[in-house]
């Protein structure tokens, strides 16, 4: 192999191209720059996310099309969401700015959204997965303890209480003091 040769950004040209659209130019930058492209990534996932953390597939594509026309052009999109919508779907300016930018810069960014989708999905259902373990582990203790507790009472009845507990139709104090007289009354039977 003969000598490296060493080469640095200034090589890629920052090319920004332009076409007429209803009247107005509009540039398009070729490709993304680090930072915008971090960005786009992140708004994209955010934008499908309610605030709960919830993922809604069905925004997706809405939001590729916005923050791609956002972070490639010099189009400031409207805050009404149907109005950018009717624009995003209803004409050609989302194709037009398609055409002229790096399509394997857009495909890495498209694959790490999905990425990033199914990395928080899998999140959220190991900790699904987390919180029925330890609640089948709590209703379990719990379970156990009535029935060392009360020892009479057979699992219907159990269910009984405990759906009522969740109806907020029993008096937790009225339970304690059962269960602590129940506990009594075995303690004297016993002795």
């Amino acid at each position: 192999m003969t000598e490296k040769i060493a080469v640095d950004e200034s090589i890629v040209k920052d090319e920004v191209r332009t076409f007429d659209w209803e009247d107005k130019k509009v540039e398009v930058k070729r490709f993304l720059p680090t930072e915008d492209a971090m960005g786009y990534i992140n708004d994209v996932v955010a934008g499908c996310l309610d605030e709960n953390g919830n993922y809604f597939p069905e925004a997706i594509d809405f939001m590729r099309r916005r923050e791609f026309i956002r972070r490639y052009t010099n189009i400031e999109l409207p805050d009404d969401i149907m109005a950018t919508y009717k624009i995003l779907y209803g004409t050609e300016l989302y194709d037009m700015v398609y055409e002229m930018v790096e399509l394997d810069q857009l495909d890495v960014l498209w694959t790490a959204i999905n990425d990033r989708v199914n990395m928080i999905k899998y999140d959220r259902r190991a900790a699904v997965e987390k919180q029925m373990t330890d609640m089948y582990a709590m209703m379990k203790n719990l379970f156990d303890a009535l029935s060392e507790t009360v020892g009479g009472v057979d699992s219907e009845q159990i269910t009984e209480l405990i759906k009522a507990i969740a109806n907020n139709q029993v008096d937790e104090g009225k339970i304690v003091s059962a269960l602590l007289d129940e506990k009594k009354k075995r303690e004297i039977d016993v002795n």
